[in-house]
């Protein structure tokens, strides 16, 4: 599964070699859409079997699915720490961050779904970026009243 070769980088990640969030998370989306491509009869069974209550699928969570959710619950307590992330719950955000790609990636590869009609690089770009607005906009900011406010700062305001 997609961080089965990586396990090196995922503790220099979070000690902070990289502090970007940007590269985590695409690099994260791309292995994981490699992986529902690469093998979509494999993640259609995992879903019958965590579905029908099967070991395999616990087995299979605590393998693959546990460690990138402990390296991203991780990364995001350090980024909320240094003030770089809102103080959310870890485990929500670790949902944010993983639920879209996860319901992008099976929606492409094990139901073949034709919507939405992106490439998978157009849908990692938003995806990613719909995560980075959640986890840092201030709280109970709007994007478009931020967008406004920072075009009024620059004198661009829309007429």
């Amino acid at each position: 599964f997609f961080f089965q070769a990586e396990d090196g980088i995922r503790d220099k990640l979070v000690t902070g070699v990289q502090t970007c969030a940007l590269p985590i998370l695409e690099f994260i989306a791309r292995a994981m859409l490699k992986s529902f491509r690469q093998d979509p009869a494999f993640h259609r069974l995992l879903m019958y079997a965590r579905l029908e209550g099967h070991l395999l699928a616990g087995l299979f969570h605590e393998r693959f699915g546990l460690p990138v959710h402990d390296f991203l619950k991780r990364y995001i307590v350090l980024r909320q720490e240094e003030g770089s992330f809102r103080p959310y719950d870890p485990q929500m955000a670790v949902m944010l961050t993983l639920g879209g790609m996860i319901h992008f990636a099976m929606g492409r590869h094990v139901f073949h779904a034709k919507r939405p009609p992106v490439s998978e690089e157009s849908a990692i770009a938003e995806l990613v970026e719909f995560t980075l607005a959640g986890l840092t906009l201030p709280a109970g900011a709007r994007p478009n009243q931020i967008r406004q406010e920072k075009e009024k700062e620059l004198g661009h305001a829309k007429k």
